[in-house]
Order: structure tokens, then sequence, then C-alpha cells
């Protein structure tokens, strides 16, 4: 008898963890590796394919899925009947030797809790966080498992921003507190618990169910060109009537964490709205004397009209110095 292994069974031998596509499914299944095995088996939403490049969905179109290698059959050994292998043999039930062991009744003392890791207790629950916490949702309302958003990225950055030697202002406060802190007491970590809990909360109103980084350029602007619906460049200096470079730290021990505006910076955001011909991601950069104002993006045709100064919601007309 031959039996066909698939490429799921090996794909994940000697690679180091991440995920990676299934080229059986034309790439719109993936995996996610973890110590050589396959940890969890996952899909794109319909019309989205996994690209290697962008470590995660995208439009199947924009996809270049590489062709799989033909599955490996191997023999194996037939069983009686000729039409499988052979059932496993098992061992009859040994009968107990020795009488039922009966513990004393519960007395009314109050129970010790036993000591938790926190950290093990976060490994310990890293399924159901990537089931139920790190999951996005398409623009129709389709969830799906974020592809920005892992359990093993996750885990790292709060091992991260927890060290109290490296606090990024040499400040504890602007550590995140999660109980296991140096001289904290057995049970501080439920005070860590609830701290994730609630970064997790946020991030999953943010970030998290729009599977982005950054923030996307959402105000449209409804002018006379047939109706359409159109999107300033401008709106990465401010949305909804914010002026982002009027913002700083009101707080005088935190004045040092604000910085001056940098009129020559040039910077481009990293994730965008995953629909046809979406504005692309915000971005700032200096006027020019090619380009002394922004325009808009017109989503019926994909593309930056820039023949005329289009304001944002502030009134600004480009993107200087507002990243």
């Amino acid at each position: 008898n031959i039996a066909t292994f698939s490429e799921e069974d090996s794909i994940c031998d000697g690679a180091p963890d991440g995920t990676t596509p299934l080229l059986t499914t034309e790439c719109r299944d993936y995996v996610n590796c973890v110590g050589g095995k396959v940890d969890e088996k996952l899909s794109c939403p319909e019309g989205l394919a996994f690209s290697a490049a962008f470590s995660g969905c995208q439009w199947a179109s924009s996809v270049i899925c590489p062709t799989a290698a033909p599955t490996t059959p191997v023999p194996t050994t037939m069983g009686p009947t000729g039409k499988g292998p052979p059932p496993p043999t098992r061992r009859p039930t040994p009968m107990p030797t020795k009488r039922p062991v009966y513990t004393k009744a519960p007395t009314t003392e109050a129970p010790v809790a036993a000591p938790v890791d926190l950290w093990e207790w976060i490994k310990s629950r890293r399924r159901r966080l990537n089931q139920e916490i790190f999951q996005s949702k398409t623009k129709d309302g389709v969830s799906y498992r974020s592809y920005w958003f892992q359990y093993q990225d996750f885990y790292r950055a709060l091992e991260i921003v927890s060290d109290e030697d490296a606090s990024i202002t040499g400040k504890r406060k602007h550590v995140f507190y999660t109980g296991t802190e140096r001289g904290a007491e057995q049970r501080d970590y439920e005070y860590g618990l609830v701290n994730i809990a609630a970064f997790l909360s946020q991030a999953m109103t943010e970030s998290i169910q729009h599977d982005a980084c950054d923030e996307f350029n959402v105000e449209q602007n409804t002018d006379s060109d047939n109706g359409k619906a159109h999107y300033a460049l401008s709106n990465s200096c401010g949305q909804f009537g914010l002026n982002y470079q009027e913002f700083g730290c009101a707080r005088p021990d935190e004045a040092d964490m604000a910085c001056p505006v940098d009129r020559t910076m040039v910077l481009q955001a990293t994730t965008s709205q995953i629909y046809p011909n979406a504005p692309p991601p915000l971005e700032c950069r200096p006027r020019s004397t090619g380009e002394s104002f922004t325009g808009f993006w017109d989503v019926g045709m994909g593309s930056e009209q820039n023949y005329y100064p289009y304001e944002n919601s502030f009134g600004r007309t480009d993107v200087e110095g507002c990243c």
C-alpha cells in the first residue's frame, strides 16, 4: 500500500519560528511554525493569499505563489484485510492490586493559593490568545487571524517593555507593570494581569481589529466630482479637525518626551486598509518647488490626484513635518 505525506507534515522541519505559506493550496492557507513543528494552520479570507514578502495576506492577484513540489509516496504495511495498516495491539487493563485511597473531608480553613509564574501563565494560553484576541476583520466584517499581531511578537514585546533596566526614559514609571519586578509580592502578578488585559483591550479596539500598526486615511470628503469620495493626502497631518503638529506633552514632568517639528522629515507608515484602491499609508515629506501643495486620493481611480490644493478638515494642503 502507498501512503502520501502532505506538505504540511514537513514544512516546519528546520524552519525558523514564524508563518509560511502552503504552496499546495496556492498560498491561500499558511501555517505558524514553532520549534520546527506546525503550531496551527490558518487561512486567508476569501480573495486573499499569503504573501511571504509581506508576511501576511494580500490580494491573491498580487501574490506570486511558487509551484508546490510533488508529494513523496512511501510504502506502509498492509493489514490482514488488505485495506489498510493493521490495528494497534492493546494491552489488557491490569486488575488493581491496592485498596483505593480515601481523602479527608475538606476543612473550613481558606486554601493557600499556589505560586503563579505570570510568564508561564501567558504561555499556557497561547492558543486561546491567537484564537480570541489576535483576530482582525475585513472591511466586510469577516473575522480572520491577524498577521500583524502575533502571539510571539506580543510576548517578546512584553518582556522588553517590562524590563526595569530598559526604560526608554530611565524612569521606573515608564516601565510596563507586570507584577514581576524585583521585590514584588507573589500576588502582585494579579495586578500585572489586569494591566495586560487593559492594554490588550485597548489594542483590540484601536489596532488589532483593523490589522494595522498605523493610523488609516479614513476621513473622506465628498465634493462636486460626480459625488465620488475623496481622501485628502494632507490627512497625514490631522483628521477630523485636528492638527497633529499642535500636540505636545502637557505635564511638565513629561516635557522631555516631546520633540520639535522636523520639516525635513520623510517618512511613510507601514499599513493601510485592505480593499481595492484603498488610500495608501499616511506619509510626510517637505514642500518643494515641484510640489507646493497636496491633492487627494481617488478611490475610483486608485491614484493620487494633484491638480489643485485639496484641504483636509483642518485646512492644510501639505504633509510637511506632520509625522
